[in-house]
């Protein structure tokens, strides 16, 4: 987001030097730019099958029981890979400024997607049938969530 940023501050300058006819081309080159970056982040989030990127660690889940008292609070950015090893289908929530659920992802088994946050947001796993699973928080460097459940036969 950041260097989207930079690029709109950039053409704001350009636009004080640069004749209007000139700015608007570079403006539409921009634009195009900015569309690419972010269909590369997009990219980026969406679910993988068989994919695990490395990470520097592995975070560890923490109860379910805390869910009424975390919340979200202001931090430094950072990625969880989500990754669900077990045999259900879970959902994904971030535990809001408020503590309430936000869905963001649904996982089938084997699935998984890297997802942008901040250490100070707490995410919720839960499992279709089993309700709450596990909550884990970010770390300050990349790090990946491992959702493990298994059904009981």
């Amino acid at each position: 987001m950041g260097g989207i940023l930079g690029v709109a501050l950039l053409i704001v300058v350009l636009l004080n030097v640069v004749k209007l006819e000139e700015a608007n081309q570079l403006a539409g080159v921009v634009g195009s730019i900015a569309a690419v970056v972010g269909l590369a982040v997009s990219l980026r989030s969406m679910p993988r099958r068989g994919h695990v990127r490395r990470h520097g660690s592995d975070l560890q889940p923490l109860s379910v029981q805390l869910e009424g008292s975390l919340r979200s609070g202001v931090g430094v950015s950072t990625f969880v890979e989500f990754v669900n090893t077990g045999d259900e289908v879970v959902s994904i929530h971030w535990l809001d400024t408020e503590g309430n659920r936000v869905l963001y992802r649904r996982l089938d088994p084997g699935e998984s997607y890297e997802q942008q946050t901040f250490v100070t947001h707490p995410w919720l796993v839960c499992g279709e049938q089993a309700g709450p699973i596990a909550i884990f928080q970010p770390a300050e460097t990349r790090a990946r969530a491992l959702i493990t459940y298994r059904r009981s036969h």
